[in-house]
């Protein structure tokens, strides 16, 4: 008995524009989700939209947005239409694993004390009260406490 193979190749097919265009796509997906959360950040508080332009400019300076990419990669060979009803709904989905990771570096940078990341002052925002602090994060012995804040025009 021959093995039948599981998807047909794809050595002849021609790329889907979605498909070309993903970084970009999920980019503008991010731009578009943050603006209008940052709406939001004004009726708060002003110290809010500060932490919110951090984040977005964080966030927004680059990156070859990997896992997105492997997500949307996950569900186009399971079968995924990128022309189909879900696929806003997917793009969405998987760009918001670079909202995860921009979390967890940010949260890696407060935890180590770290001043910079890839040679670009770290994103971290302390809200006038020491929220961070009080949010259980505790300083290494011999660091100050809370952190410089680096707002969203830090090189």
């Amino acid at each position: 008995m021959t093995a039948r193979p599981l998807a047909r190749p794809l050595s002849h097919a021609t790329p889907h524009p979605a498909d070309e265009q993903l970084v970009a796509r999920i980019d503008a997906t991010l731009t578009d989700y943050l603006a209008e959360r940052r709406r939001y950040t004004e009726l708060v508080h002003p110290s809010f939209t500060e932490a919110a332009d951090a984040l977005t400019a964080f966030v927004l300076r680059g990156g070859k947005r990997v896992r997105p990419t492997f997500a949307w990669w996950g569900w186009r060979g399971a079968g995924g239409d990128p022309d189909g009803p879900l696929a806003g709904a997917v793009l969405a989905a998987v760009s918001a694993l670079e909202l995860i990771q921009a979390s967890a570096l940010v949260h890696d940078d407060l935890i180590d004390a770290s001043d910079t990341r890839r040679a670009i002052p770290r994103c971290t925002w302390t809200s006038p009260g020491g929220t961070a602090s009080r949010a259980g994060w505790a300083p290494r012995s011999g660091t100050a406490w809370p952190p410089p804040c680096w707002s969203a025009t830090s090189p």
